[in-house]
């Protein structure tokens, strides 16, 4: 059978999810693995990757990922002489998921009154007919734009079945990428000895550190591309998929406090997990350092995760955000904040990121020293690193890009 479209796009490297024969694949050796810890290279890398985060290979280049929105419960009025007692027929920005015996409360500012109301029909997209003071005597005017809380749909004692409101999940995808990495050298370079020792040692360990940057850049930065012409797709990363599908950004900052930054943590946490990853400028690492100092309001807890020294900030209501400092949002050595990145951060929820390496059928192609490279006739040595996976982000809402901070102020 010939390969499928989407086996076939990877082709060169692989065809079928095939790879050619008598390549030798070979598990990239620990020591040189994790060196680049010690150069303070992909630390949020291996967060990303980290225990509480899925992995789960992929037969396909293209996956899909898992985005739905909770149930809405809020709306908010939309008359302009406001709605009196005897108005039954409401107008509203948008009805979302309203249906008939849906109950519904509209409260006073100071919480001191409201009115309860049982909806009828839902006659369009913005206008729904209802019983006013279902349970309660309010007799109040609601001014435009008041907020209205949706409660629950309340059954009759021998009513029919409720009125069918399904959310169908948004077709979301993103695909792999395929990052390779050459190491080569002529008869005398990989024959030398220098004064590190190996030069052919040496260079593994610091081509591993390019490639290693190469797959950070993809995995915070990259813009999805389906390239079915060239066969180069490219997968999205965490920051343009905030931005593309709708997450939690916040930008133009400028100069944070404690309050502040508590505001974005507070909106980063509505939607998922009680634990997440913060990757952080220098900037906001040393605000948070400054800010334990000062504050007693602050409580942070040094800790590891994947023996990775970070930060755990713990915030009410049990939920923790471990802090892990990343260069790659530094923007240059200096960390100015006049340039690209050099003022943001990343809010992630490890438990809707899933990492899925490509599967050949010579195993997961990812991570991986492709040896013997060299044409059969040449007297060079070539290997290669070469990582093939797909990021995916689930629950756009529960991750969050924060930027434009230009300074902190305790």
């Amino acid at each position: 059978m010939p390969p499928t479209y989407a086996e076939g796009l990877l082709s060169g490297i692989i065809t079928g999810s095939m790879l050619p024969d008598g390549l030798i694949m070979k598990e990239i050796h620990p020591k040189i693995k994790y060196f680049a810890d010690a150069v303070d290279v992909g630390k949020s890398f291996f967060a990303l990757q980290g225990k509480d985060i899925t992995k789960k290979p992929t037969i396909s280049p293209k996956v899909f990922c898992y985005e739905k929105e909770t149930k809405g419960e809020w709306m908010q009025l939309n008359m302009a002489g406001g709605a009196v007692l005897g108005d039954t027929t409401i107008t509203v920005d948008a009805v979302g998921p309203l249906r008939p015996n849906d109950i519904i409360q509209i409260w006073e500012s100071d919480l001191s009154a409201f009115e309860q109301i049982r909806v009828l029909t839902v006659p369009s997209s913005t206008t729904f007919t209802c019983t006013r003071n279902y349970g309660t005597s309010h007799s109040g005017t609601w001014a435009d734009d008041t907020k209205i809380k949706i409660l629950f749909n309340a059954g009759a004692e021998t009513g029919s079945l409720p009125t069918i409101s399904n959310r169908i999940p948004s077709d979301e995808w993103n695909c792999v990428t395929l990052i390779r990495t050459a190491i080569g050298g002529g008869l005398f370079f990989t024959n030398q000895k220098t004064y590190t020792g190996d030069p052919w040692t040496d260079q593994l360990i610091e081509k591993w550190i390019d490639h290693l940057n190469e797959k950070i850049n993809k995995a915070l930065f990259g813009a999805r591309k389906w390239d079915s012409t060239n066969g180069i797709p490219i997968g999205e990363g965490i920051i343009p998929a905030v931005i593309r599908r709708g997450g939690v950004l916040k930008p133009d900052l400028g100069v944070v406090t404690w309050d502040s930054f508590m505001g974005v943590v507070r909106q980063a946490f509505k939607v998922g997990s009680s634990t997440k990853i913060m990757l952080a400028c220098p900037m906001m690492t040393y605000a948070l350092a400054s800010w334990k100092k000062n504050n007693p309001m602050v409580i942070m807890q040094e800790d590891t995760y994947l023996d990775i020294q970070v930060d755990s900030l713990k915030l009410p209501g049990g939920k923790t955000l471990k802090i892990i400092e990343e260069n790659k949002l530094s923007g240059d050595p200096d960390d100015s904040p006049d340039n690209l990145f050099g003022g943001s951060f990343v809010i992630v929820d490890p438990r809707n990121i899933t990492y899925m390496p490509y599967l050949t059928t010579k195993g997961v192609l990812d991570d991986k020293l492709l040896k013997d490279r060299q044409a059969n006739d040449s007297l060079s040595r070539e290997e290669e690193y070469i990582s093939c996976a797909a990021w995916r982000w689930d629950v756009i809402t529960s991750h969050c890009f924060a930027s434009g901070i230009t300074g902190f102020n305790n």
